[in-house]
């Protein structure tokens, strides 16, 4: 199937943890960054995406939740492969406990 991605820079916050996203991305033709805290996974990630769908997939390490970080990520991108298209936005936290004692910022 051809989506018409081809060349498309794509970020994918969560990128460590259900890749399925960026794998089919990449697999077409997306130029695909995927971003989280945890530097080691996202770097496993990275690999198993890329051989999977023989695509470009750049790890870089994002704590979404700070907002100088996300600047640099898309500076990088920017200045590496001149902006971004799509977002996928992955990244998640779970907490236990009842509703009504959530916490909002």
């Amino acid at each position: 199937m051809n989506l018409g991605l081809s060349g498309k820079v794509s970020i994918v916050t969560g990128g460590s943890q259900g890749i399925g996203y960026a794998e089919a991305l990449a697999r077409e033709g997306a130029h695909v960054a995927i971003c989280a805290r945890d530097a080691d996974r996202l770097a496993a990630a990275a690999t198993v995406i890329g051989d999977a769908s023989g695509g470009l997939v750049r790890a870089i390490p994002c704590d979404v939740t700070d907002e100088s970080a996300v600047g640099e990520l898309v500076g990088q991108l920017v200045e590496e492969w001149g902006g971004g298209d799509l977002l996928v936005n992955n990244a998640g936290t779970s907490a236990t406990g009842p509703f009504e004692s959530a916490q909002h910022r």
